[in-house]
């Protein structure tokens, strides 16, 4: 228990030479060595400060000149008046404006064609389209709600909290108008998107998946979760896809996945080992590894199963590390020859021990490694495919981080809505977008295509990957 709270939290076992351990014991004190002679000690080099960092910073931004006179411009030994004769720049710096508002009024133009005018009883007059504003009669302009968003789901600050900062800034919103902003853009405009992502991620033949816990204030149950599939590192297109839902059972990953045929990543959970045949579940061996390191004592020798165990996970992510960017044939060549090898010794190690009846950790370990053993060996079937599930361990961490600031959702919409708008922003991130400057480039123009009723049809064109939405991106960044 000690270990538990005070005691390290990476997952390592090595310890070096004549280090102390706090909580491990203390090794028994031996005679100091013979000091080396002061000729011997080799001194480090200082690292050198690279030169030039700040101008490189500095040179992207206007020049701003600040001029400081004197006043009082008296000799102060004759008393004549002094003329300027020059200045010299002492320092430059950043400064920092806070964001300020402006009223934006849009105004439609009218035109008048005289000739048609004259021959047709009615005056001819053809109007100038004006955008339509992401929620009408609304302070939610597209900027407004898009930093509502990049506040709550970049910089995981909640509403109850923007709301003090919005209006020390003079726009007087509050919370219950910031998160109904979200729930319709989500309803009338990022839904759609999220569809398209999902189509396009079920369409690939590599999936990690993961799901944690969420509480809903108006759901009767006492968590609901959030379900996370996202692309293989090695796809073009990388999709991310919240979604939310108020089980945990198989049916959830059953029926998002009913379309899929490929690998699926995952843990061990039962709801991904009951899916159709068409779907190859892949284990994650950072699962493996962890429930043999923690069922590690502090003095375990080099020699027991619990620290072979971890060193064969250890000699196997360190190969797959060296691989990383060899070409996809020559690393399943490898993985045939060395990594099956490292496997096959890991499961050759624990498997006699499988049938002892105890309950340890190292049992529990062991049981857990042999009963799943078809799914971690999978991994050599395929050169994409990963030893461990972190891609998706870590984009779930963007749900668990909200979840820690803004703790709950009131409705299960709003839960929904922010897994769409999570969706979107984990994607953007993926294909090297800024989450903030798509979705304003989304809340000014799907609008106008919604109330036309040509949105579905214009759809591609608002994916992270079109060359539509790179060129609107990379013009506002110039």
């Amino acid at each position: 228990m000690r270990h538990k709270l005070f005691g390290r939290s990476k997952e390592t076992h090595q310890v070096a030479d004549g280090q102390l351990s706090l909580f491990d014991g203390v090794p028994p004190i031996e005679e100091s060595p013979d000091l080396p002679d002061e000729e011997d000690l080799v001194v480090p080099k200082k690292r050198k400060k690279q030169k030039g960092q700040k101008r490189k910073v500095l040179e992207q931004f206007e020049e701003v000149p600040v001029v400081h006179k004197l006043e009082d411009k008296t000799c102060p030994c004759c008393q004549d008046e002094m003329v300027e004769i020059g200045k010299t720049k002492v320092r430059e710096e950043v400064v920092y404006q806070p964001a300020h508002y402006e009223k934006q009024v849009h105004y439609g133009t009218s035109y008048k064609c005289l000739t048609c005018s004259e021959e047709e009883p009615q005056d001819v007059i053809v109007k100038a389209p004006v955008p339509k504003a992401p929620i009408q009669n609304s302070l939610g302009s597209a900027s407004v709600i898009a930093q509502t968003i990049q506040q709550k789901y970049v910089l995981k600050v909640p509403a109850y909290r923007q709301e003090k900062v919005w209006k020390e800034g003079g726009l007087p919103i509050n919370r219950q108008q910031i998160n109904r902003w979200h729930i319709l853009c989500a309803q009338y405009y990022f839904g759609y998107l999220w569809e398209e992502l999902a189509k396009e991620l079920l369409s690939q033949d590599i999936i990690h998946a993961d799901e944690t816990s969420y509480r809903v204030i108006e759901s009767d149950k006492t968590n609901t979760y959030y379900w996370l599939f996202q692309s293989g590192r090695h796809e073009a297109h990388p999709v991310a896809i919240y979604l939310h839902d108020e089980s945990r059972a198989h049916r959830v990953p059953q029926e998002f996945l009913a379309d899929f045929k490929g690998h699926l990543h995952s843990d061990m959970y039962s709801a991904y080992l009951n899916l159709p045949d068409e779907i190859t579940v892949v284990g994650c061996f950072a699962h493996l590894r962890r429930k043999f390191y923690e069922s590690l004592p502090s003095n375990a020798p080099p020699d027991s199963v619990a620290a072979q165990a971890v060193a064969y996970c250890d000699q196997a992510f360190a190969l797959e590390k060296s691989w990383r960017d060899l070409p996809a044939e020559e690393r399943f060549q490898l993985r045939q020859e060395e990594l099956s090898v490292v496997l096959t010794n890991l499961f050759d190690l624990i498997e006699p021990y499988s049938y002892q009846a105890t309950t340890g950790k190292l049992s529990k370990a062991i049981a857990y490694a042999t009963k799943h053993k078809e799914y971690f060996m999978n991994v050599l079937k395929d050169s994409r495919l990963e030893l461990s599930n972190n891609l998706a361990e870590r984009s779930i961490k963007e749900l668990v981080i909200g979840r820690k600031n803004w703790l709950f959702s009131s409705s299960l919409q709003g839960a929904q809505a922010s897994g769409i708008i999570l969706s979107l922003k984990v994607t953007a991130d993926l294909n090297g977008l800024s989450p903030v400057a798509y979705f304003q480039l989304l809340l000014e123009e799907l609008p106008t295509l919604y109330a036309e009723g040509t949105l579905l049809d214009r759809l591609q064109a608002y994916l992270p990957w079109s060359d539509y939405v790179k060129e609107k991106l990379g013009k506002k960044e110039s």
